[in-house]
């Protein structure tokens, strides 16, 4: 599992996340549960609303015979004179009508007790036509649809019925939905319970109950599609206010374009399967917290206490402290065999590690005598050349000049021009042969660096580099407080003579500059060129570095390898001021400068 990220992969994490797991069949029982719960109190909800709704379709149709039965009564009159002073007492004991009045032939208005505002025509509408359909005959009322009084201007439903003693006029009355306002109240309905009635496009035509926040009269219903469609359940819809309630609609009888919508808030219907729902949960996160903490309790006795000594253990081991052990588990078991195993192999590796570093001190004082015989045989072998083949060369050099001499005197005979010529030409090779033992001799040990410092004999091999090579060499020094021991200026030395090596080769520089810092606390050589830098291969990999790194880490030292500002390289050399025994013993200052 490496893609899972390494701060959640602890054993701490995962006893809660087992934990989880074994509440988890629970949880989603108590779900399960809860869902059914939700729709159990939504079926209930559906029932009691589908009630609701029956209450005010049998209230409309309430509404609707009784206005049917008066107009038939007032229907059977002989005249219509005998009528119209009746119509004001009888809309005002009849609280469901809004308007009782008479309809000419035509279907203009001849009288009503609401006073119109204006000239009002009813020939369009279906109760009219309905009533108007059998004249003269017995009466019967017909029933129109619901529209926005032109009189009463709010909603109403027009009921009318012929005169038997004046087949010429129609007797109307428009019954008022203020009924519905009265609904809730007489009915005892559910608190929040809303009542709407709609026409077939959803339009309000009537409100009723506690309808506030809902849409007004003349707007639409939302989700109406949805809810005059589905013949079961119920359709959650967003009132204007942001409440949500949950609706069914039915149709009312007498009149197919009509619809009574019944609303319950959401929240109150959820309250109850939501409020058990909340109760099951913090049971059941308690009963989670408890199981966790136990669980942590637990692992905290029996595992992790030991499991962090052992891993601190490791890490201090890791980070140095082979002295570090982990301690006896209190618990047995894998652990202790573990944390056995874990002694077992720091006290193989403490031993390994002990004879490691014995054995990397003897290579170094090996390699350290090494180096001390080499620069003594390196120094030996240049005195035996400057001093015994130097002498033979110049005594043989006097030789071969007394011979010349003797050939250029006047009583020489012819051949003596040759014997002078043959002199000069081996006087020639003789100093050829003087400068190469003088040069050998230097690089085996230069006289000048035991005699006059370190400085001395770093300014006399940049004058040689730049002699062989035509690079311009210069040789600065900065500080110079004390004094470095022979192995210090034989390493700098050393190191400065392969570095100039490698820029000769490898460089393609135009100017070297070699700087000796020497302070308080430590000696720094650097060996700065303009040349073209690493390239591809890089600082690290050439025997040359590997062994400046080993000479400067025999001496306490470290090697710093870079890109110079110039773009080159810059190569610095950097010793601890100390002053290194002798093999003696004692303690020899070398000079750093002259």
């Amino acid at each position: 599992m490496t893609w899972f990220p390494a701060s959640l992969r602890t054993l701490r994490l995962h006893l809660p996340l087992l934990a989880l797991a074994a509440t988890l069949p629970t949880f989603l029982l108590v779900l399960l549960l809860a869902s059914r719960e939700r729709s159990g109190a939504l079926r209930h909800a559906e029932a009691e609303a589908r009630m609701m709704a029956g209450i005010a379709t049998r209230e409309h149709a309430h509404q609707v015979l009784g206005a049917q039965r008066l107009l038939l009564q007032l229907g059977r009159g002989e005249v219509h004179e005998d009528i119209r002073p009746l119509l004001p007492g009888l809309l005002k004991a009849n609280p469901a009508l809004a308007n009782l009045g008479l309809l000419d032939s035509e279907g203009r208005l001849v009288y009503s007790v609401v006073p119109p505002e204006g000239r009002v025509d009813m020939k369009d509408e279906p109760a009219f036509l309905g009533a108007r359909a059998r004249p003269g005959v017995a009466p019967s009322v017909a029933v129109g649809r619901y529209r926005i009084g032109e009189i009463v201007h709010r909603p109403i439903l027009i009921l009318a019925t012929s005169l038997v003693g004046n087949p010429s006029e129609v007797l109307y009355a428009a019954l008022d939905l203020a009924w519905l306002e009265n609904l809730g109240p007489q009915a005892q309905l559910p608190a929040g319970t809303a009542l709407f009635i709609t026409d077939r496009a959803g339009g309000v035509l009537a409100r009723g109950g506690e309808a506030a926040g809902g849409p007004a009269v003349g707007q639409r219903l939302p989700a109406w599609e949805r809810m005059a469609g589905r013949g079961q359940g119920m359709t959650e819809a967003v009132m204007p206010d942001g409440r949500k309630r949950l609706f069914v609609a039915a149709s009312l009888p007498e009149v197919p374009d009509l619809f009574v919508a019944v609303g319950l808030p959401e929240a109150a219907v959820l309250r109850e399967a939501n409020l058990a729902f909340q109760r099951t949960l913090v049971v059941l996160a308690l009963l989670l917290l408890l199981t966790v903490l136990g669980s942590l309790v637990a692992a905290e006795i029996s595992v992790l206490r030991d499991l962090r000594l052992l891993a601190g253990a490791t890490r201090r081991f890791g980070a140095g402290d082979l002295q570090a052990r982990a301690p006896q588990p209190t618990t047995r078991g894998e652990i202790q065999d573990l944390a056995a195993a874990f002694n077992a192999m720091a006290e193989t590796l403490a031993r390994k590690h002990d004879e490691a570093q014995d054995a990397q001190a003897q290579l170094r004082a090996l390699s350290r005598r090494l180096q001390a015989a080499r620069e003594e045989e390196g120094a030996r072998i240049s005195r035996e050349l400057h001093d015994q083949l130097g002498q033979d060369l110049t005594a043989l050099k006097l030789a071969v000049g007394a011979l010349r001499l003797k050939a250029q005197a006047p009583e020489a005979g012819p051949q003596a021009r040759d014997l002078s010529r043959w002199c000069d030409e081996a006087g020639a090779q003789i100093d050829a042969a003087i400068d190469s033992v003088r040069r050998i001799a230097g690089e085996l040990r230069p006289s000048v660096l035991d005699r006059l410092g370190l400085l001395p004999a770093l300014e006399w091999l940049a004058g040689e580099f730049q002699r062989r090579s035509g690079v311009a060499c210069r040789v600065r020094a900065e500080g110079l407080e004390g004094a470095l021991s022979p192995e210090q200026a034989t390493a700098f030395f050393r190191i400065t003579q392969e570095a100039l090596t490698n820029v000769a080769r490898h460089a393609g520089a135009e100017a070297v500059e070699i700087t000796l810092t020497v302070d308080e606390a430590q000696a720094e050589l650097c060996i700065r060129d303009d040349g073209r830098g690493f390239g591809e291969a890089g600082p690290g990999g050439h025997l040359g570095i590997l062994g400046m790194e080993e000479r400067i880490g025999l001496l306490g030292g470290r090697l710093q390898l870079g890109r110079a500002p110039q773009g080159g390289v810059e190569l610095c050399a950097i010793l601890p001021r100390g002053i290194l025994p002798g093999e003696d013993g004692g303690h020899v200052a070398h000079p750093a400068g002259g």
